[in-house]
C-alpha cells in the first residue's frame, strides 16, 4: 500500500513477485492497493498491478466504492479509459447509495469523464440509485449545462424517468430554480411539462413552492404550460398569492 501510494512502480512490481504477499488486502476504509492506485491517477502504477493479474478489479470499499469509482471522482481520464478497457471490470458496480460510477461522473460535471465513459458503451446510462435519482438528475440539480445537452443527445438515455418522490429532471430543474436548464429542457421537446409527481405537484407547483421566481416566470411563458394543474389543498394563502401575481405579471402586455 505504501509503495503504491509513494508512486514506487520498481518496488510495487517487486512485491507483486512474492507468492505469500496478498496484494488484496485492505485499509482501514476497505480500499484496496489496486483502488488507491486508480484514486491517486498514476498510469503506470495501475499498470504494474494489472500486470500482475493478482487484484480484485472489482472490490468495494465499506462504502461500496470501487477502483473505477475512485478514478472518476478524481478526474485521470488515462486511468479510467485503461480500466474500461478490462472485460473483467463492472463499469455499473453501485456504492451503498446505489450511485454508479457514471452517475457520479455526472453529478461532478466533468464532460471529459462523462465523454470518457460514455466512449466505453457499457455504461447503463439510465440506472437509479436508492432514492430513483439518475445521472441526468444529478447533472441537472448540480447546473451542469455542457453534461445535460450530451446526455440528451443519446437516445438511450430515458429523459422521463422519475425518482421515488415521482419527479423527473424537469421537476429536478424547477424545483432547484434553474432558469438555464430550465430552458434547455424546455427547448429538447423530451417533457411533458405538465406532469405531476406522486404529491400531485407540476414542475410550475414546484417552483413555487421553492421561491424559483426566476423559474416560475419562464415557465408560466410556455403555451404548453396548465397553470390549474395540480393538488393545491395543502398551499398556504401566500402561496396562493404568489402564483395569482405570477400569472397576472406574466399576462401583462
Amino acid at each position: 500500500m505504501w509503495a503504491v501510494r509513494e508512486d514506487q512502480v520498481p518496488v510495487v512490481q517487486r512485491l507483486l513477485l512474492i507468492p505469500e504477499l496478498d496484494p488484496n488486502l485492505t485499509n482501514n476504509h476497505g480500499d484496496t492497493p489496486f483502488a488507491e492506485a486508480s484514486r491517486l491517477g498514476n498510469p503506470e502504477t495501475v499498470e504494474a498491478l494489472l500486470a500482475s493479474n493478482r487484484c480484485t478489479l472489482n472490490a468495494q470499499n465499506n462504502k461500496g466504492f470501487t477502483a473505477l469509482m475512485w478514478a472518476v471522482q478524481n478526474d485521470p481520464v488515462q486511468v479510467v479509459q485503461r480500466l474500461l478497457s478490462i472485460p473483467e471490470l463492472d463499469p455499473n458496480l453501485t456504492d451503498v447509495y446505489g450511485v454508479t460510477p457514471f452517475a457520479n461522473a455526472c453529478y461532478i460535471g466533468s464532460l471529459a469523464m462523462v465523454n470518457t465513459l460514455l466512449a466505453s458503451n457499457r455504461c447503463n446510462l439510465n440506472a437509479q440509485d436508492n432514492e430513483g435519482i439518475t445521472a441526468l438528475m444529478w447533472a441537472v440539480q448540480e447546473g451542469h449545462i455542457p453534461v445535460v445537452q450530451r446526455l440528451l443527445s443519446f437516445p438511450e438515455l430515458d429523459p422521463n424517468l422519475t425518482d421515488h418522490k415521482g419527479q423527473d429532471a424537469f421537476m429536478h430543474a424547477c424545483r432547484f430554480g434553474k432558469p438555464t436548464m430550465v430552458d434547455l429542457l424546455i427547448n429538447s421537446g423530451k417533457y411533458n411539462f405538465n406532469a405531476e409527481n406522486l404529491q400531485g405537484e407540476t414542475g410550475l407547483m414546484l417552483s413555487l413552492l421553492h421561491n424559483s421566481k426566476q423559474v416560475t416566470q419562464r415557465l408560466l411563458q410556455v403555451p404548453d404550460i396548465d397553470p390549474t394543474l395540480g393538488d393545491r389543498d395543502s398551499w398556504t394563502e401566500v402561496q396562493k398569492t404568489s402564483l395569482r401575481l405570477a400569472l397576472e405579471q406574466a399576462n401583462q402586455p
